[in-house]
C-alpha cells in the first residue's frame, strides 16, 4: 500500500500566498497534502480541531490572532507540530523566538509572492521541514528496529540553496537510534498520545508513544516501570499549588506537587504494582525563555527544583536529565523501551 500523503493546513491571511502555496504543493510536492486553509489564528484553531492536520503552517502577521498567539493555543488544544513563517524574519527575531517559545518546531523566511519561481523553491524548502516535523510529531518513522538514519536526503535543490536558507536542525537531521521492533499494521502510524501543559497519562499498551510539546520553562518528568512495560509521563507548568488549590484541583498536573502523586497513581492504576523505589526517572525542561529575561523568576529553575525534590522524596531515582539552557524540547516515549527522545530547533536531537 502506497503511504498516505502529510496532511497540511495552511494558515495565511493573503489570498495570494495561499493560492501560490496550494499550485506550488499540488505541483511539487504530491507526498503533501493541503487538507485546509485559514485566514488568521483563530480560524486556524477552528480548522485544526475540526481536521485532526498532521502538520499545520502559520503565518505569523495576521489580523483577529496572529501566529504567535495560535501557535500557544493550539498546543493547549490539540498539540500539533507547527512550523511559522515571517516576512521579517531576519529583521526581527523577537517574533520567532516567542513562537518558538509556544511551541513551534520549527521557522522559515516566508517567501515573496513577488517571485513566483523563487516561492516555488522556497516551498521545496517548506516540504522538507514538513516532512522533518512529521517525524518530531508521530514518531513513526524512529520506530523501526534499524537504525533510523543519522541524515534525511533531501534534492539537490535544497542543498544547493544558501546556508541562511538550509533547514534548521528540526528541518535538516534527526539523529535517532531505534529501539525496538513496532508490529505496523499496514501504513497506520503508532497509537500515541499527546500530553499537554498541565495533563498526565500513564500507558501499558506496548508500541504506544507518549510525547509533550514545546517544553519552555515547564518540565516533563516521564516515569519508567522496570520493564518499562509501564510509562508515565507530565507536563509541569508550575512548582506550587498553593497559590492557586482550586486550579490543582481541576488540573492536577499543571503544579509539580501535585502532578507527581497523580502521575503515580494513574501508573498504579494501569497496573503497575512495585515499590516506588523501582521506578526510574528522567526530567527535560526547566529552560530560561524570553518573557523572563533577566531570570528573575527562575520559573524554570523553580520548577525542577521542586520536580527533583519530590521524586527524590519518594526514594525514586532520577537516571537522566536533560534540562536547563534557553531553548524549547519537545519529548517522547514508547512503551516497551528506556529510551527517552528529546529534539529541539536549536540543536541536534538526542536520546537519554
Amino acid at each position: 500500500m502506497p503511504t498516505p500523503p502529510i496532511r497540511l493546513l495552511l494558515v495565511e491571511d493573503s489570498e495570494v500566498a495561499r493560492k501560490l502555496f496550494l499550485s506550488s504543493f499540488a505541483d511539487l510536492e504530491p507526498s503533501i497534502e493541503v487538507v485546509g486553509t485559514a485566514t488568521h489564528g483563530q480560524d486556524g484553531i477552528d480548522k485544526a480541531l475540526m481536521l485532526q492536520p498532521d502538520v499545520i503552517v502559520t503565518d505569523i502577521d495576521m489580523p483577529v490572532m496572529n501566529g504567535v498567539e495560535f501557535v500557544r493555543r493550539i498546543m493547549l488544544l490539540k498539540p500539533t507540530p507547527v512550523i511559522v513563517l515571517s516576512s521579517w524574519a531576519h529583521d526581527d527575531k523577537s517574533a520567532m523566538d516567542q513562537a518558538k517559545e509556544a511551541g513551534a518546531v520549527d521557522y522559515m523566511l516566508k517567501p515573496s509572492v513577488l517571485h513566483p519561481q523563487g516561492f516555488r523553491k522556497a516551498v521545496q524548502l517548506l516540504a522538507a521541514k514538513i516532512r522533518a516535523a512529521v517525524h518530531l510529531g508521530s514518531t513513526e518513522e524512529c520506530l523501526n528496529l534499524q537504525a533510523y538514519p543519522t541524515t534525511t536526503r533531501f534534492p539537490e535543490t535544497i542543498l544547493a540553496l544558501p546556508p541562511e536558507q538550509k533547514p534548521t536542525i528540526s528541518g535538516c537531521a534527526v539523529e535517532i537510534q531505534a529501539v525496538y521492533q513496532h508490529e505496523r499494521c499496514g501504513n497506520k502510524r503508532p497509537p500515541e498520545i499527546v500530553v499537554g501543559i498541565g495533563e498526565y497519562a500513564a500507558l501499558n499498551e506496548h508500541g504506544t508513544v507518549i510525547k509533550t510539546f514545546a517544553l519552555g520553562s515547564c518540565v516533563a518528568l516521564v516515569l519508567y516501570s522496570p520493564q518499562a512495560d509501564i510509562v508515565g509521563m507530565a507536563h509541569i507548568a508550575l512548582a506550587s499549588s498553593r497559590a492557586n488549590p482550586e486550579k490543582a484541583c481541576m488540573l492536577p498536573g499543571y503544579f509539580a506537587d501535585t502532578a507527581v502523586p497523580a502521575l503515580i497513581d494513574q501508573m498504579r492504576g494501569v497496573g503497575y504494582q512495585c515499590s516506588l523505589a523501582q521506578l526510574h526517572a528522567k526530567v527535560v525542561g526547566g529552560a530560561k525563555t524570553s518573557a523572563d529575561v533577566e531570570n528573575h523568576f527562575k520559573i524554570g529553575e523553580r520548577n525542577l527544583a521542586a520536580v527533583r525534590s519530590i521524586v527524590q522524596s519518594l526514594h525514586i531515582n532520577i537516571i537522566a536529565e536533560d534540562v536547563g539552557d534557553a531553548y524549547s524540547r519537545t519529548v517522547y516515549a514508547c512503551v516497551g523501551s528506556h529510551a527517552l527522545y528529546v529534539v529541539s530547533p536549536q540543536r541536534a536531537a538526542m536520546t537519554i
